[in-house]
């Protein structure tokens, strides 16, 4: 099994690309630039994200994960494990841990925390071949309603979906919530309408999987009509 680490980045940020991360391409546009908000956030598009790696396109296998997930030592051999069963889509969500644990000199005592069980997603996994085919709208990274519209596409295009909300196997320290800030909510918002859209899409074209997921992403829409 061969893992590449690939970083997509704003131009500006290029330095704080770790050295053990492959350099996409750096992306041109951020939320910025496609609607206004209150406050200015440069936050990155997903689509433009998964774009940036269209290089490694002809990959097995494609792992996104939220900027402050971290994996256990066993993370990528759990994961091969899994699509040697024939899995091409999972979600693997974190446990979240105490804020003591702020180091990297933690490390051997975050991979050992129990910690507790998180009620989101924020851990990945989809074949090339899912990847080829996602179309998704501008939701941003860095705000609400960012899951709903990405995973429903994923699970869409899926032949065997696997939801694990119960492994020890990414962690993440504390639970800030800060996109979920009053100052922050027109960027909720526009991820609310883009997401809507796209799982209306689905619905629609009666792509949604009868998966409870789906089934609550259409109350939490409003989205109506079989």
């Amino acid at each position: 099994m061969s893992v590449s680490v690939a970083a997509a980045f704003f131009e500006e940020d290029e330095n704080s690309v770790p050295s053990m991360a492959t350099k996409c391409p750096p992306m041109r546009r951020s939320i910025l630039d496609v609607a206004q908000f209150r406050e200015q956030r440069k936050l990155p598009i997903l689509k433009d994200i998964l774009d940036s790696v269209d290089d490694y396109s002809d990959d097995d296998f494609f792992v996104y994960t939220n900027s402050d997930i971290i994996v256990s030592p066993l993370f990528y051999n759990f994961v091969a494990s899994q699509i040697r069963r024939g899995v091409d889509c999972l979600t693997i969500t974190r446990r979240t841990l105490p804020d003591a644990l702020e180091s990297e000199s933690d490390l051997d005592v975050i991979c050992s925390t129990l910690g507790e069980k998180h009620p989101g997603h924020d851990c990945f996994v989809f074949s090339g071949d899912i990847k080829r085919r996602v179309a998704l709208g501008d939701t941003c990274v860095g705000a609400k309603h960012l899951v709903p519209p990405f995973l429903a596409q994923l699970m869409s295009l899926s032949n065997n979906f696997v939801r694990m909300d119960d492994r020890h196997l990414t962690f993440h320290v504390g639970d800030p919530r800060p996109w979920d800030e009053e100052r922050f909510s027109d960027y909720a918002d526009f991820n609310f309408a883009e997401g809507k859209k796209v799982i209306a899409r689905l619905h629609e074209n009666g792509l949604l999987p009868s998966h409870f997921l789906c089934t609550n992403w259409l109350q939490r829409f409003g989205i109506h009509g079989s």
